[in-house]
């Protein structure tokens, strides 16, 4: 032979041009891949975020409900020792529902709360 060189045969040609694209298409796939990681962590972050903000909002709705429920308990208190000092000059309880406006199981309720005549007004019920 002379020193050329032959041209690589249709085969050769052929496979070189399938690992090629098949290069090209793994490529693609891990850039796919990776950005669908990259997405899927942020979801997830976010995700995690959420949970951490719904987990606070649940702790400061408990304290919400603590101090109301503390504030109500105490105005009852109050409402209560008023409406026994009341009593306790002379009126009775169809007085006490005229003035309050209060349905009679409610004023039972209150009268209940109010301290016994031996305790100071401020002072919490046996």
């Amino acid at each position: 032979m002379t020193g050329t060189k032959r041209a690589p045969g249709a085969a050769v040609v052929a496979a070189r041009e399938a690992r090629e694209r098949m290069a090209a298409l793994a490529a693609a796939a891990r850039e796919r891949e990776s950005a669908n990681t990259k997405d899927l962590t942020d979801y997830l972050k976010a995700a995690s975020a959420l949970a951490t903000a719904a987990g606070k909002r649940d702790t400061a709705i408990a304290a919400a409900e603590k101090t109301y429920a503390a504030a109500v308990a105490a105005t009852q208190r109050q409402q209560a020792a008023a409406l026994a000092q009341i009593q306790a000059r002379g009126a009775s309880e169809a007085e006490l529902l005229a003035l309050t406006g209060l349905e009679p199981g409610k004023l039972r309720a209150l009268l209940k709360l109010a301290p016994a005549a031996d305790q100071p007004a401020g002072a919490a019920p046996k």
